[in-house]
C-alpha cells in the first residue's frame, strides 16, 4: 500500500513529461507582446507594434487602439484599461477603446507590473524614480520620488506599494512616507499581492515580505531567480538554471523541478502554477505538484496570466494563446475519492491489529 501510494507523488529529480494540449485559440498581433491584462471579459494586449488590442474571451477582436509607440505595459482598471507607451505618454482608455484621458511625464514606464489600478485610483511608476498617483479624470492625486527605476507598484486600499532597484517603499495615497526598506542586493524580479511581496535579489535569495514591509523569510536558490509571482498563499519563482520554486508564504518548500529551460515567467492562482520556458513552452501545474498539460509556442512567453477560468500567454512572435483551465471530472473525483478510503481503511486495520495484539 505503502508503496502504491508513493507511486502516486510527483517526481522532482527529472524533467516532467504530460501531455500536450491544444490552447482553446490563438490570436495574432503585429509585434511582439510585451504586457497582457483581462478584465470585463476582454483580454488586454500591448504590443510594440505601437497597438492595444481588447480581444474576447472567444478569441475576436472587440477593438484595437493605436498609440504612436511600443507599449510597455497595459493594466486593467475599473471599467477599462491603462496604458503606457515607451515615448512617456499613459493613456486611460475604456472598455470601448475610448480615451478618458492621456497623461505624459519626462521619464517613462519600462516594466509591465508599474503601473497598478484598484477601484478609482492608479499608481504609475516610471524609470526616473517617480511614482504618480491619480484618479479616475488622470488628475495627480500624489507623488513619490523612490530613487531608483520602477519595478513594481500596487494600489491597496489606503496606501500604494512601490518596489524599485533595490529597495521597497510604502506610502499614503497623498505621497506620505511609511516606511522605506533598503535590501543588501539588487533585485531582478518582484511580485506584489494584497498580502505579500515576494523579490528575487541578484544575490540568488527569494524573500518575501509582509505588505508593511516586514521580512518573513529568504530562501537561497543558488541562482539568479528571473521571475517570481505570489498570492496570499503561495510563492512561485523560476530560475536560469531551469529550476521551478514553489514556496508557502510561511516559508516552508512546496516542491521544485527542473524544467527543459530556463524559466522565462511564473503565475500562481491556486490551485494552479502556470510556467513558461525559454525553449518555447507553456506548463500548467496544480499546486500540489502534479503536472496536468503542456504546449508548445510560436516564440518564447514572458507574459502569463490567470484570471477567472483561463491561462492567457503572449510570446515574442506575436501570438497570443488561451486555455481553459481544466476542472475535476468526475472519474477524477472517484479515483481521489476511493485512495482516500483505501487509505483511510488500511490505517484502521492496522489500528485494529495493534489492538488486538495488546489483548
Amino acid at each position: 500500500m505503502v508503496f502504491c501510494v508513493l507511486l502516486l507523488l510527483p517526481e522532482a529529480s527529472s524533467v516532467d513529461v504530460a501531455y500536450q494540449h491544444s490552447p482553446t485559440w490563438s490570436y495574432r498581433v503585429g509585434g511582439r507582446v510585451n504586457s497582457i491584462s483581462y478584465g470585463d471579459g476582454l483580454i488586454y494586449v500591448g504590443s510594440d507594434d505601437n497597438l492595444v488590442y481588447a480581444i474576447g474571451n472567444t478569441g475576436y477582436l472587440s477593438w484595437r487602439y493605436p498609440t504612436d509607440h511600443a507599449i510597455t505595459s497595459v493594466q486593467s482598471s475599473e471599467g477599462g484599461v491603462v496604458v503606457s507607451a515607451i515615448d512617456g505618454l499613459v493613456y486611460m482608455l475604456d472598455s470601448n477603446g475610448t480615451t478618458d484621458w492621456t497623461k505624459g511625464v519626462s521619464s517613462y514606464v519600462g516594466y509591465e507590473g508599474a503601473i497598478h489600478s484598484k477601484g478609482d485610483i492608479a499608481s504609475i511608476g516610471y524609470m526616473n524614480g517617480m511614482v504618480y498617483i491619480v484618479d479616475d479624470t488622470g488628475d495627480t492625486i500624489g507623488g513619490y520620488n523612490v530613487g531608483g527605476y520602477v519595478l513594481a507598484t500596487r494600489v491597496l486600499d489606503n496606501r500604494i506599494v512601490a518596489v524599485s532597484d533595490r529597495q521597497i517603499h510604502l506610502f499614503y495615497i497623498n505621497g506620505t512616507v511609511i516606511d522605506t526598506v533598503h535590501l543588501s542586493n539588487f533585485i531582478r524580479s518582484v511580485g506584489i499581492s494584497d498580502g505579500h511581496i515576494a523579490v528575487g535579489l541578484s544575490d540568488g535569495t527569494l524573500q518575501c515580505y509582509n505588505i508593511t514591509g516586514g521580512l518573513l523569510w529568504t530562501y537561497d536558490t543558488k541562482d539568479q531567480v528571473g521571475t517570481v509571482n505570489v498570492n496570499d498563499g503561495m510563492v512561485v519563482a523560476g530560475t536560469k538554471s531551469k529550476r521551478l520554486i514553489l514556496m508557502h508564504v510561511n516559508g516552508s518548500l512546496a516542491w521544485e523541478r527542473q524544467m527543459s529551460d530556463a524559466v522565462s515567467s511564473t503565475y500562481v492562482s491556486e490551485p494552479f502554477v502556470a510556467v513558461s520556458t525559454l525553449d518555447n513552452r507553456v506548463y500548467l501545474y496544480y499546486t500540489d505538484g502534479r503536472l496536468k498539460w503542456s504546449y508548445p509556442t510560436e516564440g518564447r512567453v514572458l507574459n502569463l496570466l490567470i484570471r477567472d477560468k483561463y491561462l492567457v500567454s503572449g510570446t515574442t512572435s506575436g501570438v497570443v494563446y488561451l486555455s481553459e483551465l481544466p476542472r475535476k471530472n468526475r472519474g477524477e473525483i472517484f479515483f481521489v475519492a476511493i485512495l482516500v478510503a483505501v487509505v483511510l481503511i488500511f490505517g484502521l486495520w492496522l489500528s485494529m491489529k495493534s489492538i488486538l495484539r495488546e489483548w
